[in-house]
This record gives C-alpha cells, sequence and structure tokens, in this order.
C-alpha cells in the first residue's frame, strides 16, 4: 500500500488543510475534525485504495485503515498538513463541540454501543500459510480467562458486524492477556489497548481489550512484550486492571478478531460460556 499516495487523496477529498480542525488515529482509525461537511462525502473516501470504511461519531470522520495501516497513513497525513496532529482527546473534544453526534456510553462498564475500536486489517500478502498446507485446520486459543461469546453480542456494531473480521469475544474473568497462537507480536498500540498477532499458521489476529478504551490512552494496562517479539501460545501479553476499566465506564467485553478471515472459508468457534487461558475456542479452515 502506498501510505503517502492514501493520505493525499484523503486529504483531497475531504477539502483539503484549510478544512481540517484536527487529526488523530486509533488502532485501525483516522480521526479527523473538519470545519465544513459539506467538502466531503464518505463515498468519495471509501473509494480511496487502502480505505476499509467509513463512517461518522463523536463529531468526527473515522476512516478505518486498518492495523499497521493507520499510523503510517497517518504520519504521512500530518505531514501533509503541517500539523502536529492531536491526542484523541483533543480531537473528541473538537468532535464534541461540532456536535454532529453523541456518543451513547452506558455507565455500567457493561455493554455499550459506541463505536470505536479496534481494528480491521486489510491481508496485503497471504504467503504466511501453514507448512501443514492451505486447508488443515488453523486453531485459535483463548487469550483471557472469561466468558466466550458470539462476536454478534459485542456492544459495537463495528466488531457484532464483522467489519474488521470474523472472530469471538470473551467477557474476561482476570486481567492477563495471553497469545493465543504461537507466532510473532505484529502491532502494539501506544495505548496498550489493542495488540496484533501474527500466528505462524498465517492467521492475523487482533485482541482488543474493551470497547472504547482507546480512550483511556493507555491508563490501567501494561504491555510484557513488545512488537517484533515471537511469542508462544499461552505466553501473558498485556495485564490490565479490570475494575479500574470498568469504575471509569468501560466495558471490558474483548474482542479476538481474525483480521484476514476473507481468506479462509470458514471460521467456527467451539467455545461458548466459561472458558479457561489457551482452551481452544476457533478453528479457522
Amino acid at each position: 500500500m502506498d501510505y503517502k499516495k492514501a493520505a493525499e487523496e484523503v486529504l483531497e477529498k475531504i477539502g483539503g488543510s484549510d478544512n481540517i480542525i484536527s487529526v488523530a488515529h486509533c488502532a485501525t482509525r483516522l480521526r479527523i475534525v473538519t470545519g465544513d461537511n459539506s467538502k466531503y462525502s464518505n463515498k468519495a473516501v471509501e473509494n480511496i485504495d487502502g480505505v476499509k470504511g467509513v463512517f461518522e461519531a463523536s463529531g468526527q470522520l473515522q476512516i478505518i485503515f486498518g492495523t499497521g495501516a493507520v499510523n503510517k497513513v497517518y504520519d504521512e497525513f500530518i505531514a501533509l498538513v503541517h500539523i502536529s496532529g492531536g491526542t484523541k482527546e483533543d480531537v473528541k473534544a473538537a468532535g464534541d463541540i461540532k456536535n454532529i453526534t453523541a456518543v451513547n456510553r452506558s455507565a455500567s462498564g457493561k455493554a455499550e454501543t459506541a463505536n470505536d475500536t479496534i481494528g480491521e486489517q486489510k491481508t496485503v500478502t497471504a504467503e504466511n500459510n501453514s507448512s501443514t498446507g492451505d486447508n488443515a485446520v488453523k486453531e485459535i486459543y483463548s487469550p483471557l480467562k472469561g466468558e466466550a461469546v458470539k462476536l454478534s453480542k459485542v456492544p459495537d456494531d463495528t466488531f457484532a458486524n464483522e467489519i474488521l473480521g470474523k472472530g469471538m469475544a470473551v467477557i474476561p474473568g482476570d486481567g492477563v492477556v495471553v497469545s493465543p497462537v504461537d507466532g510473532e507480536v505484529s502491532t502494539l498500540f501506544d495505548t496498550l489497548h489493542a495488540i496484533g498477532v501474527t500466528g505462524d499458521n498465517g492467521l492475523e489476529l487482533l485482541i482488543h481489550v474493551g470497547i472504547n478504551t482507546v480512550e483511556l490512552e493507555g491508563k490501567y494496562y501494561k504491555a510484557l512484550v513488545k512488537e517484533g517479539d515471537k511469542v508462544t501460545k499461552g505466553q501473558p501479553l498485556l495485564k490490565f486492571d479490570i475494575e479500574g476499566i470498568r469504575s471509569a465506564g468501560y466495558n471490558t467485553v474483548t474482542p479476538v478478531i481474525i483480521t484476514n478471515s476473507d481468506e479462509y472459508e470458514s471460521v467456527e468457534q467451539v467455545a461458548i460460556g466459561d472458558v479457561e487461558k489457551s482452551a481452544l475456542v476457533m478453528n479457522v479452515r
């Protein structure tokens, strides 16, 4: 993907530098507040190469590029508009002032409907196939102890509608995330709320701890690995404070997404209800 070209096209399609109020990014999305929404159409932005989806929420234009791509597009974008970029809170505040849409967040720390998070990653290559053959069943193990639920139960349409890929979710029972496969840490976000692991079997996985938790800016999270680290199934990746996150008003349900699931014929969830860390939860064919 040509990140500079993508950034140039986004800037052109949304009305140029003079139309930019604030910009930041989260795990998968470029988040932009513009001065005049009439200067762009979502459809035009959707047609840019590399864009996986476009919507408006919290007064922001949110453009999904996916894990591993959005940060590169962001760097090119802020260089083009000659700004330093803003924090997610800056962008949220700017969007709130515009009052385009309101984010409805449950104060219970349980189900939420806020659209945030995490991410879809387009598969650029399909070379990482398991040595056992393309048709072999690829197994994914639970990254958490807790309650396994269907992805459709996650109170965020981006996850529930499988926009980011197929998968499942776990309502955590403790605050340790372990690797669901043998592989490599491909992405670790600055906010530590989401981590990507590319399996030795070719699966590209995103573990997103909580809904809308990018807004916590890393509070309550601790990384136990870094990008590029080789990891084994069951190896601890992250620690997080469940009660701290919930007391701040955030849902801790954790989607486990296969971001390259479109390369496979089927994704079968084989566990519902109570699960232990490293219990088999999905088969991919």
